[in-house]
């Protein structure tokens, strides 16, 4: 298999294009953002195409064509046209997936299934996430109620857990506060839920943290 070197993510909706473009480069990918489909594609290995709002037929390319899209029934109405249909957000399992296959596949794995959690970018020196073009501070103990509950994607953390990461045990009250500081700094930012809660149990995220200050 010829390894992936150059993708084309194309795509109006910057946040996912942008989350496209992170996943690539951590995988060591070289990618390129478009808002309209490019004349010419015959220097890319793969092109990531945005289903839900790109219409326009693509030039012709020995590329692997993935649909990427934020909806679930525009991702349906995408399988059969693309190789790949990823549904926004993928996880970086997802995306690697596509990226193994390379040019040897052929048109027939379309909607992937992957376990693997969908990823948070963060500067763990900072105290700094990355969700699309925009950036989020978080204050230390922001950082550590979204550091823990990001290390075991969609499962439950109990407030009481929480509470003594912060430094007040027993104080199930800490942890709720800096959950409701966490959410109202991401609804800001997007419209994503990225906290959710678990009746009887605490609070959960489906995403996973990648230190990118690890990656120089």
């Amino acid at each position: 298999m010829n390894r992936i070197k150059k993708i084309a993510v194309i795509s109006k909706n910057k946040e996912l294009a942008r989350l496209a473009e992170l996943e690539a480069i951590s995988l060591g990918v070289k990618a390129h953002i478009f808002k309209i489909i490019p004349s010419d594609l015959s220097e890319f290995d793969i092109v990531l195409l945005d289903a839900d709002t790109s219409a326009r037929s693509l030039p012709s390319g020995e590329f692997v064509l993935a649909g990427i899209s934020s909806s679930e029934i525009e991702a349906d109405k995408a399988t059969g046209r693309f190789d790949y249909t990823l549904r926004y957000p993928f996880s970086l399992g997802e995306l690697r997936s596509v990226f193994l296959g390379g040019k040897t596949t052929s048109r027939v794995r379309n909607n992937i299934q992957s376990n693997d959690a969908p990823v948070l970018y963060a500067d763990f020196k900072a105290r700094t996430i990355y969700l699309g073009e925009t950036s989020l501070s978080l204050s230390d103990y922001e950082f550590r109620v979204l550091t823990r509950l990001c290390s075991t994607p969609k499962q439950p953390v109990s407030r009481a857990e929480l509470s003594e990461i912060l430094g007040a045990v027993g104080d199930g009250n800490m942890a709720d506060v800096y959950v409701c500081h966490l959410r109202k700094k991401f609804e800001k930012i997007s419209t994503q839920k990225i906290i959710y809660t678990v009746r009887a149990q605490g609070y959960k995220t489906n995403y996973s943290m990648k230190n990118i200050s690890e990656q120089d």
